[in-house]
């Protein structure tokens, strides 16, 4: 349990990671010693992992994914606070980057930011723009607890994709609407899932809905990411520093509207260490959600109130319980 200790974890915490290992895949100590180790004793990644090694290849983006058990295994595991149930959690979370797959320069690094990023933030729904191979591979291999499923129809150089965090969100089918016309190759990606429930009708932007702060109102800004300087600056345009609103996020509500954003802030402000680059020249918005249902389903417990804090990407003060996870050292990752 040498490797264990080096983690931080006594020979008792390693042990009891051996067990449940087992007792999930229903294998042997030895083979929960084997993925455990090379994960750094991280019982979640482990676990994904090896269902991962031990069902079919990855089937194609056309059809519908299948969806491991993993994650179902994992919460009977950790007992009866983590069991799933058919009552809607009281608030999820929602994300759209775009990455800026295009950009060569730190693109590993980048991309390994932004995976520690919704690694940590565990954020329930994520959609991802201006995606490459590389860059699809590197998030698959690093977010086991995401089911990843891509907009790459044939060989374009780059697409789209949506993760959706396996312990919150049901994966129910998801469609692919080409666009013959669009001279950048582009196409619409739909996913139906299920966290919420409720049939939509109406549209809102989000951001206007939670206000309309200023200080994240632009996704695309050359006058705070150098990633965007750069790219105008490498244009001849010297001077000219736009600000966009390019990344935007939409509601249809239903009749009761029992699903309500509460805040929307942004993703990436931080540099990457290391590096004079931002994850990318985009910010990711990322957005709260209030769900009445819950609430409605739950009458009998206080209402509640999420509070937010005063940072121009922050969020709720409070948020829902999470699955308690071994610590992933990213920097560490190649």
């Amino acid at each position: 349990m040498n490797e264990g200790e080096d983690q931080g974890l006594n020979a008792e915490k390693c042990q009891d990671l051996v067990e449940k290992f087992v007792e999930i895949t229903a294998t042997d100590s030895a083979c929960a010693q084997f993925y455990l180790q090379d994960r750094k004793w991280n019982l979640e990644r482990s676990v994904s992992d090896f269902f991962e090694a031990n069902t079919s290849t990855r089937e194609d983006t056309t059809t519908e994914p299948e969806v491991s058990n993993a994650g179902q295994k994992l919460l009977e595991s950790l007992g009866p606070a983590y069991q799933l149930t058919s009552v809607p959690p009281p608030t999820f979370t929602f994300a759209s980057w775009n990455l800026d797959g295009l950009q060569s320069r730190n693109l590993k690094m980048r991309t390994k930011a932004v995976c520690k990023i919704l690694f940590e933030e565990k954020i329930d729904i994520v959609f991802l723009q201006e995606l490459v191979p590389q860059t699809i591979e590197y998030i698959e291999d690093r977010l086991p607890e995401y089911q990843v499923i891509s907009g790459r129809m044939d060989e374009e150089d780059y697409f789209t994709a949506i993760l959706l965090l396996c312990y919150t969100v049901q994966y129910e089918s998801h469609k692919i609407i080409q666009h013959p016309g669009s001279l950048m190759g582009r196409n619409l990606l739909c996913a139906k899932v299920d966290t919420a429930g409720g049939l939509p009708c109406g549209v809102e932007d989000i951001w206007e809905a939670c206000g309309s702060r200023p200080e994240v109102r632009y996704t695309w800004d050359t006058k705070r990411n150098g990633n965007a300087q750069e790219l105008i600056a490498g244009g001849g345009n010297r001077g000219f520093w736009p600000r966009m609103r390019f990344d935007r996020a939409y509601i249809k509500y239903s009749l009761m509207r029992e699903v309500v954003p509460q805040h929307f802030g942004l993703l990436g402000l931080q540099k990457v260490a290391g590096t004079q680059s931002f994850p990318s020249d985009h910010w990711g918005i990322r957005v709260w959600f209030d769900n009445r249902r819950s609430q409605t389903k739950s009458a009998s417990k206080a209402d509640t109130t999420l509070e937010f804090d005063a940072e121009t990407s922050g969020g709720p003060c409070t948020k829902k319980p999470r699955i308690k996870v071994e610590e992933v050292d990213f920097d560490a990752v190649d």
